[in-house]
């Protein structure tokens, strides 16, 4: 278990790996739009559930990522 725990550690650490995904996941949820609104999924209430849950889950790890950053600033 400690061996999970340091390597989510160090990943979570990895400034460079962090934009990356977030910028790659952001691509995701971009093209994803348009395939949801093909599809007809968009007017689904799953959809606009797990859009807000996601969008809830972002906004905390966006709120945690800049606390993180002005803790960094003070030491």
């Amino acid at each position: 278990m400690n061996k999970i725990i340091s390597k989510v550690q160090s990943v979570l650490q990895n400034i460079k790996f962090l934009r990356k995904f977030n910028g790659y996941e952001t691509i995701f949820w971009i093209a994803m739009v348009p395939v949801a609104w093909i599809t007809g999924l968009i007017d689904s209430q799953q959809f606009l559930v797990f859009i807000s849950i996601w969008a809830l889950v972002k906004a905390s790890w966006a709120t945690w990522q800049a606390s993180r950053a002005e803790d960094n600033d003070n030491s």
